[in-house]
């Protein structure tokens, strides 16, 4: 670094002014990048600032080959090709981006290396960042500078980690993709150079085998539920449901759970997701069938909102099954099937809710 003085010239009455500064000389190099997306919505970033940073001229053989959707960043603003509209005002190399493509493709960056180390300065709230390490790092370790700050930090397609709840699904933080970061205050990240000791998230999220796993719809809101595994729910799959439709799964693994509730892809012409204020439903899932789940809110609510985070403890009650069936009726009184009584038998299905309600009010049965 060299110290020196940046003279601005003016025509006020002292003619000059005089401003301290640092002049910092680097020694970066010409740097190629190749960035991957899947077919769908993929959060990319990267370690290189190109040297044309316009979006539009950057994106141009994805639109020549007719496979680039959209491009967003984390304001908002963002680049449709099909509209030839763009107020992304330029590539930054500190920032994540969000693309969608209609296939598996590649796209080459070309600029001037950015140090793995260097500085990201952040101020307090939500943020689409990049990742500078060259390297892949647990996401606990890659945050440690700035955990007393961090509130939720997501991956692409919804994994998350949470400092308050000491959770994370996320795994190894990768060259390539981009993160959504909330905040509490202003902050400067600065990656580890070298990854210390290795890290272990408390889960890996496995794909559902009952339920079918939700397509990544660019827009999610973060689950997380805790004490599964004092409840016996090991391998069990949690499906989360809005207005009767899937919109986030899970397999239970270990004591603590993370789902992805996806919201609605606007680019879509069919729903495919959550829509803002929407209340969500949880059913959980063994090859046995359908059990009923009952919890308690610690934060958050089973409200739909794009980014939003809710945490529930699951709490032990008497394991009943969505449905049974009853037959027999004594002194008009309803009684589980296999109990002596009368031999005219009525048949009733009814609801776990209803069995909690205890038959306190008569039930009239029709032959």
């Amino acid at each position: 670094s060299y110290e020196g003085e940046l003279i601005f010239s003016h025509d006020g009455i002292n003619e000059a002014s005089y401003l301290a500064v640092i002049l910092t000389v680097t020694d970066n190099e010409i740097e190629q990048q190749t960035l991957e997306f899947i077919n769908g919505w993929t959060m990319v970033s990267s370690h290189v600032q190109p040297e044309n940073p316009n979006i539009v001229d950057l994106c141009n053989d994805l639109v020549e080959q007719d496979l680039l959707l959209m491009v967003k960043n984390g304001a908002g603003n963002f680049y449709s090709p099909a509209f030839n509209f763009n107020n992304i005002q330029r590539w930054e190399v500190a920032e994540g981006y969000l693309f969608k493509t209609n296939a598996e493709v590649d796209l080459t960056l070309e600029g001037f290396a950015v140090p793995p180390d260097q500085p990201i300065p952040l101020t307090e709230g939500w943020h689409m960042i990049g990742y500078y390490p060259r390297v892949p790092i647990d996401a606990i370790e890659a945050m440690s500078g700035i955990v007393n700050d961090l509130e939720l930090l997501k991956d692409g397609v919804g994994r998350f980690y949470s400092p308050g709840f000491n959770f994370s699904n996320m795994g190894d933080l990768q060259p390539g993709l981009g993160y959504l970061i909330k905040l509490s205050a202003d902050v400067e990240l600065v990656y580890p150079i070298e990854p210390e000791d290795e890290f272990n998230a408390n889960q890996r999220n496995t794909e559902p085998e009952i339920l079918s796993a939700h397509i990544n719809t660019g827009s999610n809101m973060s689950l997380l539920i805790i004490d599964c595994e004092y409840l016996s729910f090991d391998n069990h799959e949690i499906g989360v449901y809005a207005n009767g439709a899937l919109v986030g799964t899970e397999t239970i693994s270990g004591n603590q759970c993370g789902i992805a509730i996806y919201g609605d892809d606007e680019t879509t012409a069919e729903p495919d997701g959550a829509h803002k204020g929407d209340n969500l439903e949880l059913r959980i899932f063994s090859p046995d069938g359908e059990s009923s789940l009952d919890y308690e809110t610690l934060t958050g609510q089973d409200i739909y909102e794009t980014n939003g985070f809710w945490a529930i403890q699951l709490i032990e009650t008497p394991s009943l099954p969505i449905e049974i069936e009853l037959s027999g009726i004594i002194n008009g009184r309803l009684i589980h099937q296999g109990i002596h009584g009368r031999t005219k038998k009525y048949k009733l299905t009814i609801s776990s809710e209803m069995i909690k309600k205890s038959f306190k009010d008569e039930l009239t049965l029709q032959d």
